[in-house]
């Protein structure tokens, strides 16, 4: 069988290390069981670890989170950077940032179809050219 390969964003770590987040239990309880291959970009740790900001530790504790996944953080680049320009241009109704654009650049380019997130409304709706649309974990509370 083939392992998961999941992409990570922001939201999910700032619930997990977060314990008054409202999605913490939920995202405890579902990253618990997933053995996946997982990969993120520098973005989302420097978001995460600015919305930390006011947690001891904040930045340690998401480099150990991140860590404790065995998870890829792939650099950014020229092309993923152009890449990600076109996708937000290509979705101007939607609120995609540049953290969020360069993970479905990163998808594209590794062939992954499974988001870690918490904005639904946003990953859903991305369309990737030769890709289905995304599968969102975890499932709506």
């Amino acid at each position: 069988m083939t392992q998961r390969r999941i992409l990570l964003d922001t939201g999910v770590i700032v619930a997990a290390l977060n314990q008054r987040d409202p999605d913490h239990v939920r995202v405890v309880e579902w990253l618990s069981p997933v053995r996946a291959s997982w990969f993120t970009t520098e973005g989302v740790l420097v978001e995460a670890s600015h919305l930390l900001r006011k947690t001891p530790s904040a930045v340690a504790r998401v480099v150990q989170f991140v860590a404790a996944l065995r998870c890829g953080v792939v650099p950014l680049s020229a092309l993923r950077l152009a890449r990600a320009v076109e996708i937000v241009e290509a979705h101007h109704s939607l609120r995609l940032d540049l953290v969020d654009a360069v993970l479905c650049a990163l998808s594209e380019e590794l062939r992954i179809d499974e988001l870690a997130s918490l904005d639904r409304r946003d990953s859903l709706a991305v369309q990737r050219p030769g890709r289905p649309r995304f599968i969102v974990n975890p499932p709506p509370g």
